[in-house]
């Protein structure tokens, strides 16, 4: 009988990091209020980066060698990542869906992840204020400026700098929406938004609601008795069609392998792996070795398995409703 996933959140910053965004948020405020307090904040940006070793995590081996604006601008980027990250909020109890926060977290990154059918939770936002980068896949550490065909200009992304900082509004809001839509009000939303939310509300927020199955259909189990069967996976990972839980789920169903969000994933890991080692050795690989798991296979819905196929140079082809693999497209060379 399989369980729900540990619900999820993200990541947010602690401690020295922290620290630090908040004296790069100064920086820059001092830049053009007071550039007099620059030195100061410098100096207190220095002290914390060299005592804390954070210029390693961004790869300086010799933070003296770098210009501030520089390192400023590599250190928000990181720093927007990682407070972007998905982590896990604790455990998943067995039979038990995850309570207010915590359900509404998993919601917001189960929603994020688009598939064949829908946009995702924050692009959607995003399409609907008119923004023009992809929350999922924008470089965060990129300055943000409203587009000039942007719908509005809302008042809590005015104070944004960075993608990073826009993106984070988005989360915000997002997790909002979420909130608002478990506890059964409405909010005026674009229309992206409004289709996202309503797939939510019929499909993701019901099915999560039906966790406590899993304790039934277990000890129908134990009973000898039928337990629905169901496909497996991470809904995290773009499996949302996994929900609810509880079933007696078969580990791959071969037919659906690779998934088009796998394809997707495992595609730019070819190009990649082409890429790196193009550019090392000045030729193309003539051979080439991917250990491929199952249980790596059951948890991405084939990332492995699309980057081979990749690497073969054929994508696969997808039939309708069902989304199983029906037949494979030879790429042609120019892709």
């Amino acid at each position: 009988v399989d369980h729900l996933t540990p619900p999820m959140t993200r990541a947010e910053l602690y401690g020295s990091l922290q620290q630090l965004e908040g004296l790069i948020d100064e920086y820059y405020e001092a830049q053009s209020l007071d550039p007099s307090r620059l030195k100061l904040i410098s100096d207190r940006i220095t002290q914390l980066v060299t005592q804390e070793n954070l210029h390693q995590d961004l790869g300086i081996e010799h933070f003296d060698t770098i210009n501030m604006a520089e390192f400023l601008t590599r250190a928000d980027g990181y720093l927007c990542e990682l407070k972007e990250a998905q982590i896990r909020d604790g455990l998943h109890i067995f039979g038990q869906c995850p309570p207010q926060s915590q359900l509404r977290d998993l919601m917001v990154a189960i929603a994020r992840i688009p598939d064949q059918n829908r946009l995702g939770l924050t692009r959607a936002i995003a399409q609907d204020l008119g923004l023009d980068f992809d929350p999922l896949t924008a470089d965060l550490s990129k300055p943000f400026s409203f587009p000039p065909n942007a719908n509005f200009a809302p008042s809590h992304l005015c104070g944004c700098r960075t993608i990073g900082d826009a993106v984070e509004v988005l989360e915000e809001q997002a997790a909002e929406l979420v909130e608002s839509l478990i506890s059964y009000s409405q909010e005026e939303v674009g229309e992206a938004t409004h289709k996202e939310l309503q797939w939510m509300r019929d499909h993701l927020l019901p099915s999560l609601q039906q966790t406590p199955q899993e304790i039934t259909h277990l000890l129908r189990g134990l009973e000898g008795k039928y337990i629905p069967s169901g496909s497996a996976g991470a809904p995290t990972r773009g499996r949302a069609d996994v929900l609810p839980t509880g079933r007696n789920f078969y580990s791959v169903d071969i037919r659906g392998i690779p998934t088009e969000t796998a394809w997707n994933v495992g595609r730019k890991a070819a190009e990649a792996v082409i890429e790196r080692y193009t550019q090392e050795n000045g030729e193309y690989p003539r051979t080439l070795a991917i250990s491929v798991w199952g249980t790596s296979t059951m948890r991405t819905g084939g990332d492995d398995v699309a980057e081979a196929l990749a690497l073969l140079g054929v994508q696969p082809v997808w039939e309708g409703v069902s989304r199983r693999v029906v037949d494979f497209e030879i790429l042609p060379l120019s892709v």
